[in-house]
């Protein structure tokens, strides 16, 4: 089973409102680990990272039916054009800590680099 990068803890802990402790207690182990893993200063056990993800999927299909898109989407957009290079595409997926970039042409969508591509 792959696991996604533990940069992933800390935005979706954000995106679900959740504390560093909720998470620590949903996911049965340390507040102080869950913020060591968000600052980067610790590599965790396979395990830990693993009940870690569980917790936080758990928590993401618990989502509220009645939310709107809007009110979990991104509201600042970063956007890319078909010109730019892809190692500067990539700089800026990584500095905003996003996993998808839309590319435009003029002002039409006309795909999206993401970080599998």
């Amino acid at each position: 089973m792959s696991l996604p990068s533990l940069d992933e803890v800390k935005k979706i802990r954000r995106q679900l409102g959740l504390t560093q402790a909720q998470v620590a207690k949903l996911a049965g182990v340390s507040q102080s680990l869950i913020a060591k893993i968000e600052n980067g200063r610790t590599e965790p056990s396979y395990l830990h990272v693993k009940r870690i993800f569980e917790a936080l999927d758990r928590e993401t299909h618990k989502v509220r039916p009645e939310l709107t898109v809007g009110e979990v989407c991104s509201k600042r957009l970063v956007t890319s054009t078909l010109a730019e290079k892809i190692s500067d595409a990539v700089g800026l997926m990584r500095r905003h800590q996003i996993s998808q970039l839309p590319i435009f042409e003029g002002e039409v969508q006309v795909g999206s680099l993401t970080e599998q591509t």
